[in-house]
């Protein structure tokens, strides 16, 4: 997907969200810039030819932190004690789903999903599926095949991990991990397999909207380029 004047028009005057022009700008960006690449990176887990050795227990859970007070005078240690566990909570998880990541990466297409399936403790957070969405993302133009089976993996992994309960996000990651795949088949020349899944989506969205808004955005954005 190539960022056109004609796309950056359409989203100007309000006829595409803006949140997925902005992750493809960033996305070409990192393609051309080495200091920004290096920069998200190192920002995202370390380099990861320094990466920590895999841990042997699954990543503690991710729990929104309580809100902080409206007034910075009322704002204690306690409250950023909890902000800083938070964080680093977050850059845990993220850490050891870049681990998972590039061992699925390695690995033959074909023996992905199997080793997700058989696995203890590794290939089961939130935040390889997010990683995977990235990781497809960024295929789509250079290797269409490839992400198009990276974004297959989303389902995989959310099947195995604990239930989140009420929670709406594990639908949103479904529904954009499809979106994705569409778009890999639709930059692999497979228009057809494409428009199939996006009515498919299309029609999973009638029936249950989801709340999270910056997901829709994102499903119209591809759904539109697909069409185009």
């Amino acid at each position: 997907m190539h960022l056109s004047l004609d796309l950056y028009l359409l989203v100007l005057h309000g006829a595409l969200p803006p949140e997925p022009w902005v992750r493809e700008a960033h996305g070409h960006l990192l393609e051309v810039c080495p200091e920004c690449r290096e920069e998200w990176t190192t920002s995202r887990g370390g380099d990861r030819s320094t990466a920590r050795p895999a841990l042997a227990a699954p990543p503690p859970p991710i729990h929104p932190p309580d809100p902080l007070p409206a007034d910075d005078e009322e704002i204690s240690l306690a409250d950023l004690d909890r902000r800083a566990e938070h964080h680093s909570t977050v850059l845990l998880n993220r850490r050891r789903a870049q681990e998972d990541l590039d061992r699925l990466l390695a690995l033959p297409p074909a023996e992905r999903v199997p080793r997700i399936e058989t696995a203890q403790t590794r290939y089961r957070s939130r935040a390889l599926a997010e990683l995977l969405i990235d990781a497809s993302r960024e295929r789509a133009r250079t290797d269409p095949a490839e992400a198009a089976n990276l974004a297959a993996l989303v389902p995989a992994v959310l099947h195995w991990m604990p239930d989140p309960g009420p929670a709406d996000w594990p639908r949103a990651l479904l529904a954009r991990a499809k979106a994705h795949r569409a778009n890999a088949l639709r930059e692999g020349g497979d228009l057809e397999g494409a428009a199939e899944l996006f009515e498919e989506l299309r029609r999973e969205m009638a029936a249950s909207p989801l709340d999270d808004a910056a997901a829709r955005d994102e499903m119209v954005w591809l759904e539109t380029m697909v069409s185009n």
